[in-house]
């Protein structure tokens, strides 16, 4: 594979390679290195990066191993050519806080209880204009500015009676999500199956093909780099954040698992156990599915519970049944989480039901969202945490399934990152604080 990978730079005449890696909390970095520093033994040995642990919680030399199936001809830069990479120490043993670590440690163990895997996501964007934020003076308070040509406030804009599937001129800005599909498509040779309008303001919906775990996260981390890069080649901001206008739908990445976990379009007894493994561990699942404090705002608006059921919405697992096919479908993982992570908490979860052999009790006939509290305490279908911070705690009692998938340090550490983040936001006024509060 690597000298097949060198003879395609030599073909394309690459001058820069670029080595990403995702960082614990999805963010996306990257080295460029110049074609004449970078030779056929890097895919074994690995690129020193000097700095390169300031991103974790010790200081170590560590090398970028580029991932050769994740060769990208970026076109935003000259003679470039992109790898996604893991991360090895200077023994050559893999460094714990690389996110592609749990993701194949959790399909070993998939495995090793006879599951095979694909994954299809569905990502949910959204794009604004003119996004601001006032950094500089945080103690004055929150100050933040965005504007969209299809905002219900904008006296310009074209307003559908229905957002979902809207058409151009409605579908405000279908060019910049078309560029995206294009480049993804084109120039990562990510298979996309559909594109489309989503149900709230300014929000897109791309759909691709399903793909073995760790393709379809290297694939979804591709179209967030994509997305970044369209997005200032447009003059406009785009944002996988979970909830952006009160009310509205947020911005899920909702999974089609699919594999032996359905088969001749029934349900197996692998799903149902599979199934009952993320009810088992849902609340602690969401800290790497649901990962910001935001994500429960996105879930007061459009909640998931506890149960699973036959195409129901409002259910943790949607059984969807095709002729001769079919998949579990999640609505409630959010676009901004780290898919390397969240794949792999799903698939830790999930096979930890298989081999416990729990059961996920019956399926809801009725959606949840449509019962009344008492009838949902009754057939004991239980609600999502309220926020962040219900989620960090439940690790202490259950955490069990993660061990051997998620190394420990790692998990301490995104477990404190994500503590942090709650505690600046909770010990911050926000802009609804101030405007219900402040004359009381």
């Amino acid at each position: 594979m690597s000298k097949h990978i060198i003879n395609r730079l030599e073909e394309y005449d690459a001058n820069w390679i670029i080595l990403q890696f995702p960082t614990l909390i999805g963010e996306i970095k990257e080295i460029h290195v110049s074609r004449n520093h970078f030779d056929e033994s890097v895919f074994e040995k690995g690129y020193l990066v000097e700095g390169l642990s300031k991103y974790f919680s010790d200081r170590k030399d560590l090398y970028l191993v580029p991932r050769a199936e994740t060769y990208a001809e970026v076109p935003w830069y000259v003679r470039a050519v992109r790898f996604i990479s893991t991360i090895r120490e200077s023994s050559g043993v893999r460094y714990p806080y690389d996110v592609y670590y749990p993701l194949e440690k959790s399909l070993a163990v998939a495995k090793k209880v006879g599951l095979n895997l694909e994954i299809k996501p569905a990502v949910e964007f959204t794009i604004v204009e003119g996004f601001t934020v006032d950094r500089v003076t945080r103690e004055r308070g929150p100050s933040a500015a965005f504007d969209s040509k299809e905002g219900k406030w904008n006296p310009m804009a074209m307003l559908p009676s229905e957002r979902p599937f809207s058409s151009f001129p409605y579908d405000a800005y279908y060019g910049v999500r078309q560029q995206i599909v294009d480049i993804l498509t084109q120039a990562f040779g990510y298979g996309v199956v559909y594109t489309t309008h989503g149900e709230a303001t300014s929000q897109q919906r791309i759909g691709l093909e399903p793909m073995d775990p760790v393709k379809s996260a290297e694939a979804v981390f591709s179209l967030k780099y994509v997305a970044k890069a369209a997005s200032i080649a447009n003059n406009v901001s785009i944002t996988f954040m979970p909830l952006l206008f009160p009310g509205e739908k947020g911005n899920a990445l909702e999974l089609r698992l699919s594999g032996n976990l359905i088969e001749d379009g029934q349900l197996t007894q692998e799903g149902e156990y599979f199934i009952g493994g993320i009810l088992e561990h849902y609340k602690t699942l969401l800290l790497f599915t649901n990962p910001t404090t935001n994500s429960y705002k996105r879930l007061m608006v459009e909640p998931f519970y506890r149960s699973w059921g036959y195409g129901i919405d409002g259910t943790l697992v949607k059984v969807e049944l095709r002729e001769n096919e079919g998949y579990l479908s999640l609505g409630f993982p959010d676009a901004i989480s780290n898919p390397f992570l969240a794949y792999a908490a799903i698939i830790a979860a999930g096979s930890d039901g298989v081999k416990q052999k729990i059961s996920p009790g019956d399926p809801v006939k009725i959606s949840p969202r449509t019962m009344t509290m008492g009838e949902r305490k009754k057939r004991k279908i239980h609600e999502m945490p309220r926020d962040l911070l219900q989620v960090i705690e439940g690790l202490e009692s259950d955490n069990n399934y993660l061990k051997g998938i998620f190394p420990p340090e790692m998990v301490i550490e995104y477990a404190e990152h994500k503590y942090k983040e709650l505690r600046d936001n909770l010990s911050s006024p926000s802009a609804y604080e101030l405007d219900k509060y402040f004359y009381l």
